[in-house]
């Protein structure tokens, strides 16, 4: 599996990243660090989110599921998004719910970020 990480505006990807492939255990950590260049405006519209993709890796790369950090997120990805503005150059972590999760016990993920 591999994880996809997206700075999305109005739907457009501004900035994307892709961790590499691992493969599917019951704990499985990318140990990866992605900075995206957020502008603090960004902090105060509806339309601005990260996305993050589990994704098979396949030639397809199916999605096993996702989850939202920011104002179109739910409640724990609204407060990750809240957190990242209001706490900067600070490093936390926080579990979220993989939505349309399918073929994965496990349907939550940990997500580390560090805000600067």
């Amino acid at each position: 599996i591999f994880l996809s990480v997206q700075l999305l505006q109005s739907c457009r990807i501004l900035e994307k990243y892709e961790t590499t492939s691992k493969h599917l255990t019951s704990k499985v950590d990318f140990k990866k660090t992605m900075e995206f260049n957020v502008p603090f405006a960004m902090f105060y519209s509806n339309d601005a989110n990260l996305l993050i993709k589990v994704c098979q890796d396949t030639k397809k790369a199916d999605e096993i599921g996702h989850f939202v950090i920011g104002p179109q997120g739910n409640s724990t990805g609204i407060q990750h998004w809240k957190r990242i503005f209001t706490t900067p150059n600070t490093s936390f972590s926080a579990w979220h719910t993989l939505t349309t999760a399918r073929n994965f016990s496990n349907k939550f993920a940990n997500c580390d970020l560090y805000s600067n």
